[in-house]
């Protein structure tokens, strides 16, 4: 039995059910217990494989839905993001792409282009500080 959970996070949503299937564009899958979910198929297509690390099981929903939306970012708009990058959903959802130290034991996944999900730390809007110096 595979280690991954597949099927749950499947790139299609209710929309695209209804208005017809979108071709298959990447596989996610979830790495039960470690918090990691990552993509597969994003390099086929010239883009960087995309990953989040230490997600709760109760946010993996949520953080599937984000590396979604990333990755058919840069499908629809044909654009590879590159490490160090920032990027945004909302005003309140801001996140930087690196490129990261492989995972022990999943070196294989590191072949090709990856980048790794990580927060941005936030700017206080009346004083400019970071939230670390607010602290």
């Amino acid at each position: 039995m595979s280690r991954y959970k597949r099927g749950r996070f499947q790139p299609e949503n209710r929309r695209e059910e209804i208005a017809g299937r979108r071709e298959k564009r990447f596989d996610m899958h979830w790495v039960i217990g470690t918090g990691w979910i990552h993509t597969h198929g994003m390099a086929e297509r010239g883009f960087p494989e995309i990953e989040v690390r230490e997600v709760p099981d109760f946010l993996a929903e949520a953080a599937a839905a984000l590396l979604r939306s990333v990755c058919n970012y840069m499908l629809d708009e044909a654009v590879h993001i590159k490490p160090g990058e920032t990027m945004a959903t909302s005003p309140q959802t801001r996140f930087r792409l690196i490129k990261p130290e492989p995972l022990p034991g999943e070196e294989d996944h590191y072949t090709v282009e990856r980048l790794q999900i990580v927060d941005v730390e936030q700017i206080c809007e009346s004083c400019g500080l970071k939230e670390s110096e607010l602290n």
